[in-house]
């Protein structure tokens, strides 16, 4: 940004809609930000470009990846530390930018909210924190309130039970745990929905996060700014 950085701020954004991309692009064109992008819509093409990429901003459309958002996002910060990564959603969703600090990414705002998207680059650019303090608090209590609860609740598990978690919590998928402990796959599944209705959580993804369930009354609860 010129007034605070006196450098190009360099923007890639990843979504499989050329449209909503080229959109993104003019927005930021047309605010006071001295920005070059880069539009990619699929992750194999921007990884091929990884290793040589010298991002400041990395823009990310929550639906097109959908399953792999956290899982590429934490990839990326992990080679590219330094790079802000925001999600951009359809709207502003509160429990969506939990999962968006819990991958490790910077920002989570909506794309229908031209401003905030400005804001979020402007605010990569000077090193400013993207999420609320309020959200951040929010985030850590609720963390801290299923990890008790977890660890509590561990002592009601079996031991074929705790080995499955153990083996799941270093990634290891469905076949793999059934061939480790000699058991069939069917199996498996029945001992990770066990784990799951025993600590409480919704899926098997929380269950690995340690993300609070997304529960009715948390969808009726009014957001909080993001940005």
């Amino acid at each position: 940004m010129r007034s605070l950085t006196d450098k190009t701020t360099k923007v890639a954004v990843l979504d499989n809609s050329y449209l909503e991309a080229t959109g993104i692009d003019r927005i930021l064109q047309g605010a006071d930000i001295d920005v070059v992008t880069e539009h990619f819509m699929e992750t194999g093409m921007m990884l091929s470009r990884l290793d040589d990429a010298d991002l400041n901003v990395l823009l990310i459309d929550a639906n097109s990846l959908k399953d792999e958002l956290e899982e590429f996002t934490r990839f990326v910060k992990a080679k590219l530390p330094k790079t802000y990564i925001v999600w951009l959603s359809a709207c502003d969703d509160e429990l969506l930018a939990f999962d968006a600090i819990n991958a490790h990414a910077d920002g989570c705002v909506s794309k229908l909210d031209f401003e905030a998207i400005i804001g979020a680059v402007e605010g990569a650019a000077s090193g400013k924190i993207l999420f609320s303090k309020e959200l951040l608090l929010d985030f850590s209590r609720r963390a801290s309130v299923l990890f008790s609860r977890s660890g509590r609740q561990l002592a009601g598990l079996t031991t074929r039970e705790r080995q499955v978690l153990e083996l799941l919590r270093v990634g290891s998928k469905n076949r793999e745990i059934a061939e480790e402990l000699f058991i069939s796959v069917e199996t498996v599944k029945i001992h990770v929905k066990n784990v799951r209705k025993k600590l409480g959580v919704a899926s098997r993804r929380q269950l690995l996060d340690g993300i609070p369930s997304r529960t009715r009354s948390n969808r009726n609860q009014p957001t909080k700014q993001l940005v």
